[in-house]
């Protein structure tokens, strides 16, 4: 995900007015980061950008098992992991699909 896009997401989630962080570090021991997080919610956005390159890291066997690990400690730490590719933002207005499903997932909660 290039910065424009991070800014694209940025700027739809603080019009719809969520509180969130970008690069959020949610494991006590474990240096992982959420490209987004609404920290009060424990929901977070991450971006596969990687996953039609050849020599991608999200498609290599070690990279799609270190990310399968991140999530899973992730959901067992109380976090929903709403995951997205880079052909998801790369429509136009790709950025409020985030905000939709935000908030279909928050009308599930209630």
């Amino acid at each position: 995900m290039d910065k424009h896009q991070e800014n694209r997401i940025a700027t739809a989630l603080r019009v719809a007015g969520y509180n969130f962080e970008r690069e959020f570090r949610f494991h006590p021991v474990r240096k992982w980061r959420f490209d987004f997080a609404l920290p009060n919610k424990k929901v977070a956005i991450e971006f596969e950008g990687g996953v039609f390159l050849p020599k991608a890291r999200h498609t290599s066997m070690v990279g799609y098992s270190k990310d399968v690990e991140k999530y899973r400690e992730a959901v067992l730490h109380g976090w929903k992991v709403l995951r997205y590719t880079a052909k998801d933002l790369s429509i136009k207005n790709g950025e409020y699909k985030i905000i939709e499903d935000l908030q279909k997932l928050f009308n599930q909660i209630i």
